[in-house]
């Protein structure tokens, strides 16, 4: 991530739970679940930003639910312009 307190907010606003990490010597970073799946978002090493796209499914339970509104599927775009993509099930 290009700034990585940055994300964690934008991140933190969608409702996850981020957890600050380190792993011996290597870069501070958070992770946060969604699931059985971790996600790490790690500061960029010398400016390079990768690009994903993540669909993640949102239940009427789930935080995420405001973002969708009474809309079905949602794109949201993080700091990096990554994209998530918010679907009703």
């Amino acid at each position: 991530m290009s700034d990585l307190q940055t994300s964690f907010e934008f991140y933190r606003d969608l409702g996850f739970e981020l957890t600050a990490e380190q792993h011996g010597n290597g870069a501070k970073h958070y992770s946060f679940s969604v699931g059985d799946i971790t996600f790490e978002i790690y500061p960029a090493k010398n400016g390079a930003v990768s690009r994903i796209r993540l669909g993640i499914k949102v239940s009427a339970s789930s935080k995420l639910v405001e973002f969708l509104g009474a809309e079905e599927r949602k794109l949201l775009r993080d700091p990096d312009g990554n994209v998530l993509e918010l679907r009703r099930f």
